[in-house]
């Protein structure tokens, strides 16, 4: 029998970040998250109308610490790699659900920090986004580009191996590859970010809103 938060849910407590001194501020940076309703009364009644309004087959679940508030936020896993991940965020102060949608799979976050990170994409045509979960409220902190990206008649660049040559973008500006990484390392310390994965089938999640056991 599992109970309302795993050993691994303990266990990001574990994680130390460099960040922490922001966790607290209003992130500098546009809100892209949307809201989806209001008037639960609890982040258990919240998750649990969200997934009964939402839920498809091929969706599992999990409860993760993104940020510090002491209430869990949930993992939507949507079951293959082009449908991506969303973060449901439950704001008690202000009582209502919101969530971010992801493109692909892969959602990395630092536990308790609010921090959260993809590097998502395919076929040499990489996007990269740090946000920040804030109050509820997902911001965009930061945003990069990676791949192949100069094209001729369709055709990659290719260096005398034979291999893609990649070119990075921050921010909307041409950048080198080291100034790339350390624009990111500057929001989101990679090495310290956890991926985010299901757990439990909608039945089993249910029960763990509402009884705290599976």
């Amino acid at each position: 029998m599992g109970v309302l938060f795993s050993k691994k849910t303990v266990d990001e407590n574990k994680n130390d970040t460099k960040t922490e001194i922001v966790v607290e501020q209003k992130p500098n940076g546009q809100i892209v998250s949307e809201v989806y309703g209001t008037g639960y009364g609890s982040w258990q009644n919240a998750y649990t109308s969200y997934i009964e309004g939402t839920h498809r087959d091929t969706y599992s679940y999990s409860l993760i610490n993104v940020d510090n508030d002491n209430i869990p936020e949930l993992y939507v896993y949507k079951g293959y790699e082009a449908a991506g991940d969303r973060i449901v965020s439950y704001d008690e102060s202000e009582d209502h659900l919101s969530f971010m949608q992801f493109s692909r799979l892969g959602l990395q976050y630092i536990p308790n920090t609010g921090l959260m990170y993809k590097d998502s994409g395919h076929m040499d045509y990489y996007p990269v986004d740090v946000y920040q979960l804030y109050k509820g409220d997902v911001y965009l902190l930061g945003e990069g580009l990676y791949g192949a990206l100069d094209r001729v008649n369709g055709q990659m660049q290719l260096d005398e191996n034979g291999y893609p040559i990649y070119q990075y973008v921050w921010k909307g500006s041409r950048c080198s590859e080291e100034d790339f990484y350390k624009n990111i390392k500057e929001l989101f310390d990679t090495d310290k970010g956890v991926l985010a994965h299901d757990e439990y089938n909608k039945e089993q999640m249910l029960s763990l809103l509402r009884t705290g056991s599976v």
